[in-house]
């Protein structure tokens, strides 16, 4: 990690990947790292700051998921250049991708059970590997989730709502608010896990019904979930479990990974 920020040319960069108002994502060709990459901007007014690592807080949990074993389902840190105003991410290019929801909206139909367990199973081990790092991921869904169409593989990306793990209740959400879980909308507070395994639920869901199982907050915090497609009584059964009412009763994501829809064959 530099810290000066040594912008690219913008007359360098390729398609532009992604805008918003935290931060544009550019392709930019091949260089030092001898393998496609893509590059983030965004300013640091933007971000909170986290006193231990004194990095832009977006930067250090990146670095943290980054850490130890490489996890290939989260997109890699490739480094990061921290100016005065301005952060500069370097990051792999995971090519040819689509965020999962184009990937499902693309199919027009929502994904079969083996092709969705396929998926959500590579999506519960990325967010197993956060929190073994001390990183909440805080927006878990589809459009934070990068398939690539040639191989079925699955990355998590866009870390910028994203925390420092603890053991405390949170008393902010910046994630997307319809996969908030009930708690956040009746006492103003969730606990990290509870919140990654409810929307681990609502992911799943999505992928399995091709629309969201809560449209606005009256139904989050009435938590009846109906299903209009034909699901086995395992995948229903996980999902009831990931959308409980009561976080308590919501199982870990340890927990989930042990789940026998996993790892059961399905007839279809």
């Amino acid at each position: 990690m530099s810290n000066e920020c040594h912008m690219g040319n913008p007359g360098d960069a390729g398609r532009i990947i992604s805008l918003g108002w935290l931060g544009n994502v550019w392709e930019f060709p091949r260089k030092r790292w001898n393998l496609p990459i893509c590059q983030k901007s965004f300013f640091l007014f933007a971000l909170q700051e986290n006193n231990l690592l004194k990095v832009p807080l977006e930067v250090g949990l990146m670095e943290l998921a980054s850490s130890g074993f490489e996890c290939p389902g989260i997109i890699r840190l490739l480094e990061s250049f921290i100016g005065t105003s301005t952060v500069l991410v370097v990051m792999e290019l995971f090519e040819p991708c689509i965020n999962l929801l184009d990937f499902i909206n693309s199919q027009r139909r929502p994904l079969a059970e083996n092709q969705a367990k396929g998926v959500f199973l590579q999506v519960v081990l990325a967010a197993h590997h956060c929190q073994k790092h001390g990183v909440f991921h805080g927006d878990i869904k589809p459009e934070n989730l990068l398939i690539q169409v040639t191989t079925g593989q699955v990355k998590l990306s866009d870390f910028a709502s994203g925390n420092i793990m603890h053991g405390e209740k949170y008393t902010s959400f910046t994630g997307t608010l319809i996969y908030a879980p009930p708690e956040w909308f009746l006492f103003q507070h969730f606990m990290a896990e509870h919140a990654t395994v409810w929307s681990l639920g609502v992911t799943l869901y999505e992928m399995l019904c091709g629309y969201m199982p809560f449209m606005w907050v009256e139904a989050v915090v009435e938590t009846q979930v109906t299903f209009t497609q034909e699901l086995s009584v395992e995948c229903q059964n996980l999902i009831k479990k990931c959308l409980a009412f009561n976080p308590l009763n919501r199982p870990t994501v340890k927990e989930i990974l042990k789940h026998p829809w996993l790892y059961l064959k399905s007839s279809e």
